[in-house]
């Protein structure tokens, strides 16, 4: 992966890595308020943000169609544009702490003009997974959790997340409708958004699932799976889940 979010081996760029690099600066700094971290980080942020600006469609008001190990189709998705959503409001907070006024006026108008396109062309009683998409993925969980692009207490929210549970799970939540494997990370983002909800039963069902599969290396990426599928992302997820 370049720094400009580009992927080394396809040359796709993959501006969620972008987004979430800028997640990971702003989440530190909520928990940690060391004001120091922000300014250590901020030409990384400004970087970030930068390239995700250059991939902001004016004229829809979304994010330019990418395609990410999250997705199946190239297209405007739900984690683009929830990942976006979030880092350029975060990359507003602390252009304004940096004392950028007008970048941080700037970004945080770039958030709501996208969460307010994306959320537009989801007419339905459910959100999209992506444009002109109706069916459920997984990753349409990242609209709540981690980046918060929909409000908690929303019977549309709650219906997209009903939608997802039934379509989805079966010992664990799948990543899509033609997957045979449970996903840990959208897992322990399906445990974590019925936490976010109130629905500390469920999201104890599913957190004492994802401790019925650790190994003595941490939770694996999939289920079933090679032994040695450990990676960070589904260990931060479940972390998290637990920590918010």
């Amino acid at each position: 992966m370049f720094a400009d979010g580009t992927a080394t081996n396809n040359n796709e760029k993959r501006t969620d890595q972008l987004a979430t690099a800028v997640w990971g600066i702003y989440s530190h700094y909520k928990k940690t308020k060391d004001n120091k971290f922000i300014a250590e980080m901020w030409n990384t942020t400004r970087y970030a943000a930068e390239e995700l600006q250059k991939n902001f469609n004016l004229k829809t008001g979304l994010m330019s169609p990418s395609l990410t190990p999250w997705e199946d189709n190239f297209n405007v998705n739900a984690y683009i544009a929830a990942s976006s959503h979030f880092a350029f409001n975060a990359a507003s907070i602390m252009a304004k702490k940096m004392g950028h006024e007008n970048l941080s006026q700037e970004w945080n108008s770039l958030s709501e003009k996208l969460k307010e396109s994306y959320l537009f062309m989801c007419s339905d009683e459910i959100y999209h997974k992506a444009y002109n998409e109706k069916d459920v993925d997984a990753y349409m969980l990242s609209m709540l959790v981690p980046f918060g692009m929909v409000d908690n207490w929303n019977e549309k929210t709650e219906k997209t997340l009903e939608k997802i549970e039934d379509s989805l799970w079966d010992n664990g939540l799948k990543r899509n409708s033609t997957s045979d494997k449970t996903c840990f990370v959208s897992t322990a983002w399906l445990a974590w958004a019925h936490k976010k909800l109130g629905n500390m039963k469920k999201y104890r069902i599913i957190m004492d699932m994802i401790n019925e599969n650790f190994t003595p290396t941490g939770i694996p990426s999939m289920k079933p799976g090679a032994k040695n599928d450990i990676s960070l992302w589904p260990n931060a997820m479940y972390i998290i889940a637990r920590m918010d």
